[in-house]
């Protein structure tokens, strides 16, 4: 075989390698746009704190402690919405606006409202830094609803959807990449709303058809790449709204 020959078959070789890798690793950070929320806070805006607040948290049992907002740099003047915690307590996802004047359509624009993550350490919180859940250069308004073990769950609106759709992300490398719609089985057939994933259980609220009234509470349960039936909850619905689920850890309370 000449050199020319093998030297032209290690160029390929090299640019197979080269292209099935780079096809499969997470994108680089440095691809999306470097944002600094707090910059993004109108100036009119001031800091609400418990003492200010109009409809501050009301505490109905004895088994908690009272609730304190987060201290800064989690809080801000701006809005935060949506927190989402790991099971070791040691990071938090949450939705962060800087303005929630502006209506969605242009906080889809903005390239700074959507979802942020923060680590617990020594000194208490780290800066939160955004969570990119669409390719760059595309627009899109992400908020996480749950997380297990690698896999996100959250609610989107982006490009080629219309309305507010679900979908998951996969956790690599340390960031959150291979987003895909959850599909129209349970978007448009089961109706899934808000949702909350513990083991191969889907949790959710919906007006489906069925409920006793309003918002009622679903369970529906994943088998490779389908899902079951939804079941109501019956002991929890009653003809008034019952939404948002969230299950314990060790999946006895909700």
């Amino acid at each position: 075989m000449s050199r020319n020959i093998k030297a032209i078959i290690l160029i390929f070789v090299i640019f197979i390698t080269f292209v099935v890798v780079g096809c499969n690793r997470p994108k680089l950070p440095a691809a999306y746009p470097v944002v600094d929320r707090e910059t993004r806070i109108p100036l009119d805006i001031n800091k609400r704190c418990p003492e200010t607040d109009h409809h501050p948290p009301l505490l109905h049992s004895e088994e908690f402690e009272q609730p304190r907002p987060l201290p800064h740099p989690v809080n801000t003047a701006g809005a935060g919405d949506c927190p989402v915690i790991s099971s070791d307590g040691q990071t938090l996802y949450f939705f962060f606006t800087p303005d929630v004047r502006v209506p969605p359509e242009k906080q889809l624009l903005d390239q700074v409202s959507g979802t942020y993550v923060t680590h617990k350490n020594a000194n208490g919180w780290s800066i939160p830094e955004r969570v990119w859940l669409e390719d760059p250069g595309k627009v899109s308004l992400d908020s996480t609803l749950c997380i297990q073990g690698s896999e996100m769950w959250f609610c989107s609106a982006r490009e080629g959807y219309t309305g507010v759709i679900m979908f998951t992300a996969e956790h690599v490398v340390g960031q959150w990449v291979n987003w895909q719609y959850v599909g129209d089985l349970l978007m448009k057939e089961i109706q899934i709303g808000e949702v909350y994933v513990h083991g191969d259980e889907l949790y959710f609220h919906s007006d489906r058809a069925g409920g006793k009234g309003g918002l009622d509470l679903w369970v529906t349960s994943r088998a490779g790449d389908s899902w079951s039936d939804p079941l109501i909850i019956e002991p929890v619905n009653t003809v008034s709204d019952e939404g948002f689920p969230s299950i314990s850890m060790d999946g006895q309370e909700g």
